[in-house]
């Protein structure tokens, strides 16, 4: 396997990472999909889930999502 395709094989990994916690975050008619790759999220200047997880910023989302779904405010 190749440089790039092990870094798009960890991209899937995280994503798949990311929306399984994000699932216990949002209720059933949240689009997860739509949510990963367009809604900027405020506390990360702005940027996507997509675009943290391409910056290697996987574990901060998943301690973030954590938070919201113990109660915190995002």
């Amino acid at each position: 396997m190749n440089a790039r395709a092990r870094c798009h094989a960890d991209n899937e990994s995280d994503k798949s990472r990311v929306m399984d916690v994000a699932k216990s975050v949002f209720d059933e008619q949240h689009d997860l999909e739509l949510w990963y790759i367009n809604e900027p999220i405020p506390v990360f200047e702005g940027f996507t889930a997509q675009r943290l997880v391409e910056q290697g910023r996987v574990n901060a989302l998943l301690r973030y999502l954590r938070s919201l779904d113990a109660g915190f405010c995002g």
